[in-house]
């Protein structure tokens, strides 16, 4: 049986696809074009230390509106960056996750995170959950705590009843005040936390869930996304939600 298995694999690979165009992979999850794209993608040049937000003649722009934790992203959020991401979030391609959490527990590296750090991602509601099938930021965090071998654990809970549809057109003011209350903690995180997400835009997600991490005990909060979009800080008008939640 396991010589037919290895047999089968060998004739017909089952990475064969790329991800993001659908063309001959040879073997991997992403074509040799789309991987040199997406590391084209890679956020870079002076970032805040605090938000990871791309500085303005040496000043940041954003970070007044979070403050309460580091925040970085991989990668901007366009072309092959969120052809992954959709691909995981509205289609429950799982090995999505897996190419995200490659950059993602690359940048958490360079952090230097305590060794006793847990990983948790933002809870989506169930009845979202429902209608697509996945927790896309659960599988996120399992892929990047295999790959720092850091635990990985359900630290927050998310009302049903709070902040339950769409927010796209929102402020970040907006946001922050329909999220306050949305996210509770179980048990007191006495320890460091990576929270891992799949968009940064206005950051009020991110925020809200580091508020209630720190509020319960939490001793400090990373957060990660696997993208952030373009020129984040111009969102605060805007009012764009983080990835469509």
């Amino acid at each position: 049986m396991k010589l037919a298995s290895l047999l089968q694999e060998a004739l017909w690979p089952q990475r064969v696809i790329c991800l993001c165009c659908q063309r001959p992979s040879r073997g991997g999850y992403l074509c040799d074009p789309c991987r040199d794209r997406l590391d084209g993608l890679r956020v870079e040049g002076p970032v805040c230390e605090i938000c990871g937000h791309p500085l303005e003649d040496g000043q940041c722009v954003f970070c007044d509106l979070t403050g309460i934790a580091t925040l970085r992203a991989v990668w901007t959020y366009r072309d092959e960056a969120r052809d992954l991401i959709h691909a995981l979030k509205y289609h429950g391609i799982a090995d999505a996750a897996q190419v995200l959490a490659e950059g993602m527990a690359e940048l958490a590296r360079t952090l230097r995170l305590p060794p006793d750090t847990v990983v948790t991602w933002p809870t989506m509601p169930a009845h979202r959950r429902l209608e697509r099938g996945i927790d896309h930021g659960e599988r996120l965090a399992e892929a990047v705590g295999s790959r720092l071998s850091l635990p990985v654990r359900r630290l927050l809970t998310r009302s049903e009843t709070i902040a339950a549809d769409t927010q796209v057109g929102q402020t970040h003011a907006d946001r922050l005040t329909r999220l306050q209350g949305a996210f509770s903690c179980d048990a007191p995180p006495r320890f460091p936390v990576l929270l891992v997400d799949d968009v940064l835009t206005t950051s009020a997600t991110a925020t809200a869930c580091a508020e209630c991490l720190l509020d319960a005990g939490a001793c400090s909060v990373t957060v990660i996304t696997a993208a952030q979009t373009a020129q984040r800080g111009n969102h605060r008008k805007e009012g764009l939600e983080d990835g469509g939640k």
